[in-house]
């Protein structure tokens, strides 16, 4: 509906959606690399203030990649 935001974590932790790579995680770490080829093990961060900038990038990506997954199986 418009005007409303929902959580992506809902068809997770509800296992509407699961695959083994989860390990039983609804977190977006562990649910990113069972959908997609992305994954926060990936980061190479050299500093703080670089590492918040590079986890906040990858974390807006995988919703966006994450939806559009979803998307693709309905």
């Amino acid at each position: 509906m418009k005007g409303f935001v929902y959580s992506l974590m809902i068809p997770f932790k509800s296992h509407y959606y699961y695959n083994p790579i989860q390990c039983g995680s609804a977190s977006i770490k562990k649910v990113l690399p069972s959908l997609t080829n992305l994954s926060y093990s990936e980061l190479e961060i050299s500093n703080g203030g670089e590492a918040l900038e590079k986890y906040c990038e990858l974390d807006t990506l995988a919703e966006v990649e994450i939806l559009k997954k979803l998307k693709d199986l309905i």
